[in-house]
């Protein structure tokens, strides 16, 4: 953890996946909400922001560790 490495890498890798993290609720409730582009284009947006969450959840798990 931070705590006992007390790296600037570290450090930066959580700040950088909890700006990606809040990037993605804001994008996922824009989405959510009913929209003004076409279904399909949606569709992909949506997809495209589960699978950058997900990747964001294992760099943060991996952060973690």
């Amino acid at each position: 953890t931070y705590r006992e490495i007390r790296s600037p890498l570290t450090l930066g890798s959580m700040v950088f996946s909890a700006l990606l993290l809040v990037e993605n609720v804001v994008a996922l409730w824009f989405y959510l909400s009913p929209p003004s582009m076409p279904s399909a284009a949606v569709e992909v947006m949506m997809v495209l922001q589960v699978l950058e969450t997900a990747g964001i959840g294992v760099l943060v798990y991996v952060t973690w560790r």
